[in-house]
C-alpha cells in the first residue's frame, strides 16, 4: 500500500486530530510506522482515547480510492509531506501539514516563487491603493501572491493577481469544497482557473474559529517572503508575521500614519527590524539583488522558456455574452464614485446579488470598477 493511502487512512478514515497525528508521527517515526503498529502498541499512548486506539487498530482502507477518485474529478489534487510536489519551504517550518489538499489547477509551488501577502479586513484608501499596486507589480514579475481569501487585504492582493494574469494560491481555513466567506465565491471560481486554493483540512471541514490561526502559518511559511499591508497592534496578521519571523522569512512592512491605527502594526513591525517598504520595487530588487533562486524560478521567467502565454480565462467566455454588456452598462450607469453595496445594485437593476457577483468581479478585473470592504463597489477613476 502507498504512503498517500496510509495518511488518508489516518487523518481521515481514522479522523484523528492534526495535533494527534503529530504525536503519532513523533513517537513511531513516520506514516508506515504508524500504519503498521500493533494494537497494544496504541495502548501506550496516553493522548488517544478508547475510540481513536479502535479506529488505528482497523487497518482498513476501503473507501479511500473512491474518496480520491471523487477529489480527482473535482480538480483535487492530494499532496503529502513525502512527495516531491510538496512545498519545500512549508516542509521545514516548525509544524507543517502533513496533508495538503489542493484544488483548482495545481501549481507545484517548489517551481515558482510564491510570495505572501496579508493585511487588515478593513482597510483604508490607502491600504487600498497600496495592495492593489504592490500585489500587481509582483505579481506581473512573475511571484506567485499566496494570501489568505479573506475580506480586505487579502482579497484584493488575490485580485490584483488575476488583473496581472497570473495564477495565486488561497491558503483555506476549512474544507476546499467550502467557500470562506461565502461573499467570495466568484473570486474563489477565478482562482482555481489558473491557480489553485489549498488546505490541510480535509473536504466539508467548516471553518471553525481556531483553523485560521492553523492557516496562517502555511500563508508565513510557504513563501520565502511576506509583505504585511495594514494591520493595527492586535491583528491577526502580526501574529503571521511573527511565524514567518521565526521560520527565517524576510517581513516587509508597509509604513503609514502613526495617528492610523491600521498603521500601529506595521510600523511597529518596521521597529523590530521588518524591511521598511514603500513601493513594490523593494521587494523585487531585494530577491534580484539577492540573486534568489526562488526568484529564478519565477511564473514569468519560466513560461517565457517554455514559450507559453499566461491567459485569465473569465466567466463571460463560458456565459451567453449577449446578456453581459447591457447589465455591464446598467451596473456602469447605477454606480458612482462612492462605494455602493452589492444589495442596492442587484434591488435598482431588479436582480439578485448571486446574478451579479461574476459580472462584478470581471469587471473590476477589467479595471472598470472597485470593490471596497464589506461587498460595495464603485466607479474605477481613470
Amino acid at each position: 500500500m502507498d504512503r498517500l493511502h496510509k495518511w488518508l487512512w489516518l487523518t481521515v478514515k481514522c479522523n484523528i486530530t492534526l495535533a494527534k497525528v503529530r504525536n503519532l508521527i513523533d513517537y513511531f517515526g513516520d506514516i508506515d510506522k504508524v500504519y503498521s503498529a500493533k494494537p497494544n502498541e496504541y495502548l501506550k499512548l496516553n493522548f488517544l482515547d478508547d475510540k481513536e486506539m479502535s479506529r488505528l487498530a482497523n487497518k482498513s482502507v476501503d473507501g479511500i480510492e473512491g474518496f480520491l477518485k471523487t477529489l480527482s474529478d473535482n480538480n483535487v489534487k492530494v499532496v503529502t509531506i513525502d512527495m516531491p510536489e510538496y512545498p519545500y519551504l512549508l516542509k521545514h517550518i516548525y509544524d507543517p501539514p502533513f496533508v495538503l489538499y489542493c484544488r483548482g489547477k495545481f501549481l507545484n509551488l517548489n517551481d515558482y516563487m510564491p510570495f505572501s501577502i496579508i493585511g487588515t479586513r478593513k482597510p483604508t484608501p490607502y491600504g487600498i491603493n497600496i495592495v492593489n499596486d504592490m500585489a500587481f507589480k509582483i505579481a506581473s514579475e512573475g511571484m506567485i501572491i499566496v494570501s489568505g481569501m479573506a475580506f480586505g487585504i487579502d482579497s484584493l492582493a488575490h485580485k490584483a493577481a488575476l488583473k496581472a494574469g497570473i495564477p495565486t494560491v488561497a491558503v483555506l481555513g476549512c474544507g476546499i469544497n467550502r467557500v470562506y466567506p461565502p461573499a467570495h465565491s466568484s473570486l474563489m471560481s477565478e482562482i482555481m482557473k489558473t491557480g489553485m486554493v489549498i488546505s490541510e483540512y480535509p473536504p466539508n471541514t467548516e471553518p471553525l474559529k481556531h483553523h485560521f490561526p492553523e492557516r496562517n502559518r502555511i500563508i508565513a511559511g510557504i513563501s520565502p517572503g511576506l509583505l504585511v499591508v495594514e494591520a493595527d497592534i492586535d491583528s491577526g496578521s502580526l501574529i503571521t508575521s511573527g511565524i514567518a519571523n521565526d521560520n527565517g522569512r524576510d517581513i516587509f512592512s508597509v509604513p503609514g500614519d502613526i495617528n492610523s491605527l491600521n498603521s500601529m502594526g506595521t510600523n511597529n513591525l518596521i521597529k523590530q527590524g521588518a524591511f521598511l517598504t514603500t513601493s513594490a520595487d523593494d521587494v523585487i530588487d531585494y530577491y534580484k539583488s539577492k540573486k534568489s533562486t526562488f526568484f529564478e524560478k519565477s511564473y514569468k521567467e519560466l513560461l517565457y522558456k517554455k514559450q507559453e502565454k499566461v491567459t485569465i480565462k473569465t466567466n463571460n467566455e463560458d456565459a451567453n455574452l449577449s446578456k453581459y454588456p447591457k447589465l455591464e452598462d446598467a451596473i456602469l450607469m447605477t454606480l458612482t464614485s462612492r462605494p455602493t453595496h452589492i444589495d442596492v445594485i442587484a434591488s435598482t437593476l431588479k436582480t439578485s446579488p448571486e446574478n451579479l457577483s461574476t459580472i462584478l468581479l470581471t469587471m473590476e478585473l477589467n479595471g472598470d470598477i472597485i470593490s471596497h470592504p464589506g461587498d460595495s463597489y464603485s466607479l474605477a477613476i481613470k
